[in-house]
């Protein structure tokens, strides 16, 4: 799940201060990283509108360098859930490392940045990013961008 910027949140039949109240579920649930809740629609271009029962949602679809890493970095943890499953591990059982190749500069930055959060998501002990691809990984694409990992039990 990509995680999205911004939404403005702008309630049409309910109370502005008991929405903003919420907002956080919805960021939270949603993956949205900043939820505002407004009185009036924002003024820039930069939104998309959805119109839902008694409110309005404006999203930014813009992708940041931040949000992309992120997204990135989701996609490689997805990868390696469906390697674990494949596996046929306990959800509690720990691997030794996870190793990640790829020379996608983007794919590469991602994994660095989030290594401790895609630790944490797989059960690594340690996940390390590679120059030479593990003869018996899995190859996988992510948005294009190549990338093969291995488990290590």
């Amino acid at each position: 799940r990509w995680p999205l910027k911004e939404a403005v949140i702008v309630p049409l039949d309910f109370d502005v201060n008991v929405v903003k109240k919420a907002a956080h579920i919805l960021a939270r649930y949603a993956n949205i990283k900043s939820v505002k809740v407004e009185e009036k629609p924002p003024t820039s271009n930069n939104y998309v509108v959805v119109e839902v029962e008694g409110f309005k949602i404006y999203v930014t679809l813009r992708l940041d360098e931040e949000t992309l890493l992120e997204g990135l970095a989701r996609e490689v943890i997805r990868r390696a859930q469906v390697m674990r499953k494949e596996a046929d591990l306990p959800l509690d059982a720990y691997v030794t490392k996870l190793i990640v190749c790829t020379s996608d500069a983007m794919l590469r930055k991602a994994v660095e940045k989030h290594k401790q959060f895609i630790a944490g998501e797989v059960r690594a002990k340690e996940v390390e990013l590679v120059d030479v691809c593990p003869e018996n990984g899995k190859e996988w694409k992510i948005e294009a961008r190549k990338v093969v990992l291995k488990l290590e039990l």
